[in-house]
């Protein structure tokens, strides 16, 4: 448990050598470096700029879609990969080709579209790295997707998808979406995909199934830009705040959580930021790393003593 002691043997501070040696930071979007307005905080921004300039690459990883975090990465220069669709994709920004898709196999890919299309009432959503193809252009989508800034395409069959698939969405009523994700569960290999079924919390009696590979996730994507950028992950910082951060951060040498984190990222994080992402808490530690690395901090008061454990790898 985080206590006093822990607080005055292992405080983060300028002798921690994990933020000495941090070279790089793997920071979420939502909930995590997107404060109240969905924006970027003017002092996050410039304390992320003096990072960088001091040899710390910034990488965000994300739910959305890679066309969706692109303006926050234009927001900041970098020019570093950005890990999309819960490491799914790693392309860098403004890129058509990405470096790196998870491996859903295609025929099976489509396969599950045409089952989808084969049931009443069900509408299919083909995710792929530059397009979101409907088979209805007013069909719902999950709430996550609903900020992505990229251009739905209708077409009128499953055989219109064009590129690779990197994730498959039905919506419809229980009974229909159920039958497909009961057709999905039993043609798929073991392991071979990650499905999901869940009501809609906005509209009354949809139901929603997602379909991705098993190796989507920001963890396997990070090791891969950490493995082709020359750093390991223990010297990576990790920056999250739900579930699908828990295993980023697990794995990278330092973990921080946001106040608005889920239970289980606070307790296995290093750090947990005393405001939330509405208020920019992101700074609470960015600020701690400045001084930890020489750097004078654009906040106006010192930081607050960080709560601290050790982890249990």
């Amino acid at each position: 448990m985080r206590n006093t002691i822990a607080r005055k043997l292992f405080g983060i501070g300028n002798s921690d050598r994990r933020l000495l040696n941090a070279r790089a930071i793997i920071c979420d979007l939502d909930g995590t470096l997107l404060n109240r307005d969905e924006m970027i905080g003017a002092e996050t921004s410039a304390m992320i700029s003096a990072l960088r300039a001091a040899g710390i690459a910034f990488i965000l990883a994300t739910r959305r879609h890679h066309q969706a975090a692109e303006p926050y990465a234009d927001l900041l220069h970098l020019d570093t990969p950005i890990i999309s669709l819960d490491g799914a994709m790693i392309s860098l920004p403004h890129q058509q080709s990405p470096i790196f898709t998870a491996g859903f196999d295609q025929e099976f890919a489509r396969d599950i579209l045409e089952e989808i299309e084969q049931t009443a009432d069900a509408q299919f959503c083909a995710v792929t790295p530059n397009h979101l193809f409907v088979s209805d252009a007013n069909m719902p989508l999950p709430v996550q997707h609903h900020h992505w800034n990229i251009s739905a395409v209708p077409v009128r069959s499953a055989a219109q998808v064009q590129g690779a698939v990197i994730e498959v969405i039905a919506t419809g009523g229980y009974h229909n979406v159920n039958a497909i994700y009961s057709y999905v569960e039993a043609k798929m290999k073991k392991g071979e995909l990650k499905i999901r079924l869940y009501e809609s919390r906005s509209r009354h009696q949809s139901w929603f199934l997602e379909a991705r590979p098993s190796n989507a996730s920001k963890q396997i994507a990070a090791e891969h830009v950490a493995a082709s950028a020359g750093f390991t992950m223990k010297q990576a910082i990790a920056i999250g705040d739900y579930y699908n951060d828990v295993e980023l951060c697990r794995k990278a040498g330092f973990a921080v959580a946001m106040q608005n984190a889920v239970p289980e990222l606070k307790q296995l994080a290093d750090y947990v930021t005393k405001r939330s992402c509405l208020d920019d808490g992101i700074d609470d530690f960015l600020n701690i790393l400045m001084e930890a690395r020489g750097l004078q901090s654009v906040l106006g008061s010192q930081p607050t003593e960080p709560q601290q454990r050790q982890r249990s790898r």
